[in-house]
């Protein structure tokens, strides 16, 4: 293999292990940060149902503490008018504290409130669960009921959380509650930093408290179908002492739909790489080409020029003694080549030698090796062919050349005068049997010209 095509071929597998590296690079990139989204919303759906469960059970703790407070006032003021009214201001001052209170109770043994936050007649709470826990179980002390709607406040959702008060006995002293708004708590939770996520608080029974749903339309239609994922990723979490349970889940959706735009926009960059590459390597690769073309080619004949022709005649020549095969060579040369120039102009000239060279590659086989020595001299190397052949071959040539018309305003005719030498045991070289054909040659054009020469072989 010719080093040129050593060096074309190393061009083409370092351009295509550069496309291959670059591919490679883009899709572990690209399946990294596709690993690296996911985790990022798992973590976020984590720490945000964790966020939501503790500052819900801040909230509660909150409540268990006031309703401590309250019950100590409720035992030192005793049932007195005045305590009365101490006691609805307290309630009241501190409903006004705290948005999510609805309303704040305090319900006697019967289960009726004795006192309330609202205004005008108290309703009937004894067929609230909030109520109803304490009445009926002697040992239950705290309690958070199911979502329900008010009676007072029309329209209106909430859940109750509430405490027993009891006697040392385990008799019912009374029942503390905190009447908590569905509509107002989950405001707590919608905000800038909790977009796209959807949170819900839900019951171990099942019960849907609130939900805040922060998802927004994925850019893409659908993607988690796509790589076989739920719609959202999410996170549950208990509240400590509660029966509530805070889940936190991310749009999957709107999640990949981002990573989907980054890997378009990447992809496409890496095909532009590519191509640029790609075109790069080619500019490369056709430039060597040409310099490979002017490094081995006669520009004007477009015949193999003198060094490489001489180069691969050797290798020729070195095959010839190896296997021990007919080896035949041809020099020509245009006759009065001079003439021509002088009369019909250096142009004609040029297309003379083009002529020659045309009918050289006709003449040919694709085993012959064909080339322009310089000037108006050619040499053919015939492979396998003996002296005979060759002189068949030349005197076609011969007629060919002397046939071929030439001239466009002044038609012109050209002939040639050709050397033939056959491979012997003598010669040690290529440069042996060219000069050989190179004599004959001369004895052609002694000889009149347009005519085929052959020099006696010498004996080994």
């Amino acid at each position: 293999m010719s080093p040129n095509r050593i060096l074309r071929l190393s061009i083409q597998a370092l351009g295509i292990a550069i496309l291959v590296g670059l591919s490679a690079l883009l899709l572990i990139h690209v399946l990294d940060d596709y690993r690296l989204i996911l985790t990022q919303a798992r973590e976020r759906s984590r720490l945000t149902a964790h966020y939501v469960a503790h500052d819900l059970e801040r909230r509660f703790y909150g409540i268990e503490q006031m309703f401590l407070g309250i019950g100590d006032l409720l035992t030192v003021l005793g049932d007195s008018p005045q305590a009365h009214t101490l006691i609805e201001a307290v309630l009241k001052d501190r409903q006004r504290r705290e948005a999510d209170f609805m309303d704040l109770l305090v319900v006697d043994t019967q289960g009726r409130i004795r006192h309330w936050t609202g205004t005008g007649t108290p309703p009937s709470v004894t067929d609230r669960s909030y109520v109803t826990a304490h009445l009926q179980n002697p040992d239950s002390q705290w309690f958070v009921g199911p979502p329900q709607w008010s009676k007072v406040h029309q329209g209106q959702r909430f859940f109750a959380v509430s405490r027993a008060f009891r006697e040392p006995d385990g008799h019912l002293r009374h029942i503390l509650v905190a009447i908590l708004d569905l509509q107002t708590l989950p405001r707590a939770y919608v905000e800038p930093g909790l977009d796209n996520l959807r949170i819900q608080l839900k019951s171990n029974t099942g019960n849907v408290y609130f939900t805040v749903d922060g998802i927004s339309r994925p850019r893409w239609e659908r993607p988690s179908a796509w790589f076989g994922l739920d719609d959202t990723l999410g996170t549950a979490t208990a509240v400590p002492g509660t029966p509530l349970g805070v889940q936190a889940r991310l749009g999957t959706d709107a999640v990949l739909g981002p990573w989907l735009a980054n890997t378009a926009v990447s992809f496409s960059l890496g095909a532009l790489l590519s191509l640029a590459m790609f075109t790069a390597f080619r500019h490369i690769i056709r430039q060597q080409d040409r310099l490979d073309f002017l490094a081995t080619t006669d520009a004007l004949s477009r015949l193999t020029n003198r060094g490489h022709f001489m180069a691969l005649a050797r290798k020729l020549f070195t095959q010839s003694r190896r296997y021990d095969q007919p080896l035949s060579t041809l020099v020509l040369d245009i006759d009065d080549f001079k003439q021509v120039n002088d009369r019909y102009g250096h142009s004609q000239g040029d297309r003379a030698i083009q002529a020659v060279a045309r009918l050289l590659r006709e003449h040919c086989r694709d085993s012959d090796l064909v080339g322009r020595m310089g000037g108006e001299e050619f040499v053919m190397l015939l492979p396998n062919t003996t002296v005979a052949g060759a002189l068949a071959t030349a005197d076609k040539l011969l007629k060919a050349v002397e046939d071929a018309p030439l001239g466009e305003k002044e038609p012109f005719s050209i002939t040639v005068s050709i050397g033939v030498s056959g491979r012997t045991a003598a010669d040690s070289d290529l440069e042996s049997l060219i000069n050989r054909a190179d004599q004959a040659l001369y004895r052609a054009k002694r000889a009149g010209k347009n005519r085929v020469e052959q020099l006696a072989v010498p004996h080994s």
